[in-house]
């Protein structure tokens, strides 16, 4: 507005307005500000713990689960299973032979291979990861794991089954870290924006904030 670009002066309930836009016909609009003030949406919103495709979150967290448990070192697996909800096997999953060796940091972003290889080996993902989108271990890996779309999952969740010569685990995770009925603790959100903001602010910046 300082430098003179109009806008429109009903920009909620105008002709082209947000209601009318993202609202379907008939909704009650008093909804958009019931509790204002008192309710704050952003605390009932997801955090996401890992710089990549939401959709691969349930698969990052059920692989560290397995191989955290089990003490699996990553050259040790043999296969990983992955089953998905139909919608995220689409964006993440397919097709098989790109989303298998990921290029650049976006194609490992989405690619569901990627982020269970990841998981198998440093039992996290972060964005150092995709320093790794080359490693032979990781390559390895995203070779020997495969994906299934799934009706059974919920619309966040993943089923992971991970192989070795040991044994065979299977691991659900119906809601990813980060969500609202699955929050991060307050550390795991100091330790995600430490390592974010300190190599931009230095660490004794970021701790002060």
């Amino acid at each position: 507005a300082r430098a003179g670009i109009q806008g429109t002066r009903r920009p909620l309930e105008g002709r082209y307005g947000y209601y009318v836009t993202f609202a379907e016909p008939g909704s009650d609009l008093t909804k958009a500000t019931d509790g204002l003030g008192q309710r704050f949406e952003a605390l009932y919103t997801a955090l996401k713990p890992y710089p990549c495709c939401r959709f691969n979150h349930a698969v990052i967290d059920a692989v560290v689960n397995i191989v955290k448990r089990e003490a699996i070192r990553p050259e040790a697996v043999e296969r990983i299973d992955v089953f998905l909800p139909s919608t995220n096997y689409q964006l993440v999953a397919e097709p098989v032979e790109v989303k298998r060796r990921p290029r650049e940091i976006v194609d490992g972003q989405f690619s569901v291979y990627f982020a269970a290889a990841i998981a198998a080996v440093e039992h996290g993902y972060t964005w150092e990861s995709y320093q790794r989108l080359d490693d032979p271990l990781v390559q390895r890996l995203m070779e020997q794991t495969s994906a299934y779309p799934s009706g059974d999952l919920a619309e966040m969740g993943a089923q992971v089954v991970l192989k070795t010569a040991q044994g065979t685990w299977k691991e659900e995770v119906r809601q990813p870290k980060g969500e609202p009925e699955n929050p991060l603790t307050w550390q795991e959100i100091q330790d995600k924006f430490s390592s974010l903001a300190s190599k931009l602010l230095g660490r004794q910046r970021a701790d002060h904030i």
